[in-house]
């Protein structure tokens, strides 16, 4: 029983002119460290990938699937660690294929609930519905005789909508109905009778792992680093097509550090995205993550299902529901959420999508489905940034300002508001009307 995957398992944008699935699939370097002995103090507050890293011509220490299925099996928790966009999903789905345990559970940790289940709901029930209950509780019983033929990849620590800060473990039976982060902590720390012969991969951005107490701590951290110079080019071709070329050298002249970002995975589709309808003589120059967003946005206004609509209301919209769920700490919009906020399907698709088979990959919004979510987490956080920029009282947006710069998990959405505010004057700062200290 093994979770079905989509394709090469990138996040792929609305009238993107690729297939994802007509492409190779290349991975990003990956190396071992010491995460908790300071090694990724560079890498946690920037989006860029650790360039050092990807121009080295000697790749020996970098490590392929095979070598991390190999560190899977030998220690009982490695962590898969990145920033945004870096391919720790992709690797945790390609795990899943590569897996040489009886039983892999792939848990999407965003999707988990905060209410109290039992182990055998949050890894089966909850997991995996079109099971059913009967097939779930012959599962789990198989799972509890046979923990260490089990191989359970926490996707998305990251993304957990609580944090594991603080929680500890504690005992408990099988069939004790415990908080999701009690179970997750549980399962970590090897605490008896949670699967403690089982062998766990967690994938997180480096800030979720700094707030894991030394009990829950990995055994080993593999960072990933970004493409190599050359899986990035021919990843690059694959997408651009006809185009490579001539936009890599236009980006290689006008925005060397846009090219560079082109390393990170996401990052690269984004970008090939932005530019896919230009005309590079008379291109706009882009030269940070935020105007290349901007950008993106401004392609789709000529976008076939646009119309007469008016998108920037819709923006307006979506940068009030990203808020409301950034706050709430989830990934996960139902249709309530797009209610509150006075916006339909159809209006926002080109950046909302369905979760297929627990993937968010692919697929527009239809009428029925539950699970949405944004295409991915950095537009969430782009049009987080948005909302706090443009619509909220200055008082107010002084005093998130001061709370979000001392708490990691903000970073991306302080980052994404920095180049928001970059070129342009903010509400109440004109004429000595406000300060930002």
């Amino acid at each position: 029983m093994q979770n079905k995957l989509c394709a090469n398992a990138l996040t792929i944008p609305p009238n993107f002119p690729v297939d994802a699935r007509d492409i190779d699939p290349v991975s990003p370097q990956m190396i071992v460290k010491d995460f908790y002995a300071g090694a990724n103090a560079k890498e946690e507050t920037s989006y860029r990938p650790t360039r050092t890293a990807t121009k080295k011509n000697d790749d020996s220490n970098f490590l392929g699937l095979s070598e991390i299925q190999k560190l899977h099996e030998k220690y009982r928790i490695i962590a898969l660690v990145g920033e945004p966009g870096s391919g720790k999903t992709t690797a945790s789905k390609r795990l899943v294929k590569t897996n040489k345990a009886k039983l892999c559970v792939r848990l999407q940790l965003a999707c988990v609930r905060k209410k109290k289940c039992t182990l055998r709901q949050l890894l089966l029930d909850n997991n995996y519905p079109d099971l059913g209950k009967i097939k779930c509780k012959r599962i789990y019983e198989w799972i509890c005789r046979n923990a260490k033929s089990l191989s359970i990849i926490l996707d998305g620590l990251d993304q957990l909508p609580c944090t594991l800060e603080n929680v500890g473990v504690k005992a408990a039976s099988y069939e004790t109905r415990l908080r999701p982060k009690q179970l997750i902590a549980n399962l970590l720390s090897a605490a008896k009778p949670s699967l403690a012969d089982a062998h766990v991969i967690i994938t997180s951005r480096p800030h979720a792992m700094l707030q894991l107490s030394p009990v829950l701590r990995p055994n080993k951290t593999v960072n990933l680093l970004g493409l190599s110079d050359h899986n990035m080019e021919r990843l690059f071709k694959a997408y651009a097509g006809e185009k490579a070329d001539s936009l890599m050298a236009f980006l290689r002249n006008k925005a060397p550090g846009l090219l560079d970002l082109c390393h990170n995975p996401l990052m690269l589709v984004f970008t090939v995205w932005a530019f896919s309808d230009e005309d590079f003589a008379d291109a706009t120059v882009v030269t940070t993550v935020t105007e290349m967003f901007n950008k993106i946005l401004r392609n789709l206004r000529r976008s076939e299902h646009t119309g007469t609509r008016d998108l920037q209301k819709i923006y307006k919209q979506l940068g009030e529901l990203a808020w409301n769920a950034t706050n709430k700490e989830t990934i996960e919009i139902s249709k309530a959420d797009l209610n509150d906020v006075k916006l339909t399907p159809e209006e926002c698709q080109d950046l909302v999508f369905a979760a297929v088979d627990g993937d968010f990959i692919g697929r527009k919004l239809f009428d029925g489905d539950e699970k949405l979510y944004f295409i991915h987490q950095t537009w969430q956080e782009y049009f987080s940034a948005r909302y706090l920029a443009d619509d909220i009282p200055m008082t107010m947006f002084k005093r998130r300002v001061r709370e979000m710069s001392q708490d990691f998990k903000w970073s991306s959405v302080t980052r994404f508001l920095s180049g928001l505010l970059l070129r342009r004057p903010v509400k109440g700062l004109k004429e000595g009307k406000g300060t930002l200290h």
